[in-house]
């Protein structure tokens, strides 16, 4: 079946899982004409077409091949008739399997408003119908935060943005079919050692003599995932800066433990 997926903005969503699933979308569409904005995520060559929403959607109704459709920060209305005509899914950065109301807007603003009230956080696939966010929730990740952990905004986003990876590659991996396997497709050189030593085994192997926090174990298995492949996979100082966020993150945590 092929994979239709869209975007508005810069792409890095799309760009991302493309690197988790080893293959990038059979056609790619946006509206952002501003190439400077999205070049840097996506290679020209992978785009089908930068097209407008009304041409899009008036070729969506005389498309009868077989597809679906994925939404990456698609910021345009798809008319009913079409929900209704092709299997189109929407990515939302918000619980709203638990908490219906992170509904519409903004869901990552709400949470940070309301932070005592959030204690589970995370984001979810789903249908996409002529009501907002109200289609079958098709994927879904959560991320329990700490007891008494304040959660500062940077966090909010960055675990919002692991968690809706997580739930689009869950999906995607059943959607067309891909099966884990030990080779480039799914886990790439850049995680592995000189030894062929896979890092999410090290981090498998240390999950199972850590007693520490889950939070703390969370950031700093981000932080040891991106000195591991550091440079392997994009700039090195990207990389490395990435490991000191999440390894701020975990310091933060405990500092602030050891102070009450």
């Amino acid at each position: 079946m092929k994979w239709i997926a869209c975007f508005s903005q810069t792409g890095r969503e799309i760009a991302e899982l493309s690197k988790k699933l080893g293959r990038w979308p059979d056609e790619i569409y946006t509206d952002n004409f501003n190439e400077d904005q999205w070049k840097s995520n996506i290679p020209i060559e992978q785009i089908c077409s930068i097209i407008t929403p009304k041409a899009f959607n008036s070729g969506l109704k005389f498309t009868l091949e077989r597809c679906f459709i994925t939404l990456h920060g698609w910021l345009n209305i798809i008319p009913a008739d079409i929900c209704e005509m092709h299997d189109i899914y929407n990515g939302h950065p918000g619980a709203i399997n638990l908490y219906p109301e992170l509904k519409g807007r903004d869901p990552q603003e709400k949470v940070w408003n309301n932070k005592e009230k959030y204690t589970i956080i995370g984001s979810v696939v789903h249908k996409v119908t002529s009501e907002v966010d109200s289609g079958e929730i098709v994927s879904n990740s959560l991320f329990r935060l700490p007891f008494d952990y304040t959660i500062t905004k940077d966090e909010l986003y960055e675990v919002l943005r692991e968690t809706s990876l997580e739930a689009w590659t869950n999906f995607l991996m059943d959607k067309i079919n891909i099966t884990p396997k030990k080779d480039n497709t799914v886990r790439p050189n850049h995680y592995k050692g000189e030894g062929m030593y896979e890092c999410i085994d090290v981090i498998k192997d240390l999950c199972n003599i850590s007693d520490n926090d889950r939070f703390t174990d969370y950031n700093r298995f981000q932080a040891f995932k991106y000195v591991w492949r550091a440079g392997n996979k994009g700039p090195v100082l990207q990389d490395l800066k990435k490991a000191i966020t999440f390894l701020q993150f975990a310091v933060d945590y405990e500092e602030k433990k050891n102070d009450e």
